[in-house]
Parts: structure tokens; sequence; C-alpha cells
């Protein structure tokens, strides 16, 4: 009997070190907002910010995309994602902050809009970085009008 206690114990202790293990993200992601958003709207201009939260790979992230309420609802927002950072000028004095290598589409609401990922617990993340920022189209005066997040670094630290 004090056999198969001993057995069940040290399989339980390798159970739970191996899902430890399997789990443990190997790089730390670092957000750093950078620039700052555009409205040529008499509203607040839109934000974007990042975080790490729990997930099943242990390399989870939230983004949050927060877009004001005032004057006319969204028709398109999206979010950019690149290797590179920018400076490029934009329509109605607006900044891009990030190269737009990927661009994906959100939905158009008023408020805050998060995106939760689980990043795979890779080792050939370490070391890289992703440039993000959102825009956002609303009709205003009868024609539309852009609004840019500020930028936000996500650096993955060893």
């Amino acid at each position: 009997m004090k056999l198969v206690s001993t057995l069940l114990a040290a399989s339980f202790a390798f159970a739970t070190l191996g899902a430890a293990a399997f789990c443990a993200c190997p790089y730390r992601t670092v957000f750093t907002q950078y620039g700052s958003g555009c409205s040529p709207l008499a509203m607040a201009a839109p934000t974007l910010s990042g975080d790490t939260v729990p997930s099943s790979t242990g390399c989870g992230i939230r983004l949050v995309f927060s877009v004001s309420i005032c004057c006319g609802a969204p028709t398109n927002q999206w979010l950019f994602a690149g290797i590179q950072s920018l400076a490029v000028p934009m329509q109605d004095g607006c900044t891009l902050l990030a190269s737009p290598d990927v661009l994906v589409p959100l939905p158009a609401t008023i408020g805050p809009t998060k995106v939760i990922a689980d990043l795979p617990p890779t080792p050939l993340f370490v070391g890289a970085t992703l440039f993000l920022q959102g825009a956002v189209e609303r009709q205003w005066n009868g024609g539309p009008s852009l609004q840019f997040t500020n930028g936000l670094e996500m650096h993955f630290d060893p």
C-alpha cells in the first residue's frame, strides 16, 4: 500500500510539474505606448493599450481599443500591426505610427473593443517587437473622417 501511495504521489508531482512547464511562457510581453492619438473632430482621440492576461498557453495578451461616444457612430475600425514604427503624416494632421503589415478589421463600436489572444509559447518570439495602432472611420458633416490611436509597442523580453 505504501508503494502505491508513493507512486501516486510521484505521478501527481510529475503531472503537476509537467503541466506547469507546458504552460510557462518563455518570454515576457512588455507594452509601451508611444506617439499620440489624433482626432480631427471635436472629441477625444481613440486610445490603444495592452496588458497580459492568464491563458492556457501562459502567454495571453489583451489589447483594448477605446473609442469615444461623441459625434456620430463609427462606421469602420481597424487595427494595424507591423514590424516597424513609423511617422507618416496622414489626412487631417494625423500620423500613421505603425507599419500596416497586417490589417485587422474590428467591429465598429463605441466604447472599448477588447482583443484577447493566446500567443504560442515559443522561444522564437524572444527579442521580437510588433508595433500596433488603431484607426476609426466616422461619418461627420456629410463625409468620412479618420481618427487614429496612439502607437503601441509590444516587445517580447526573455
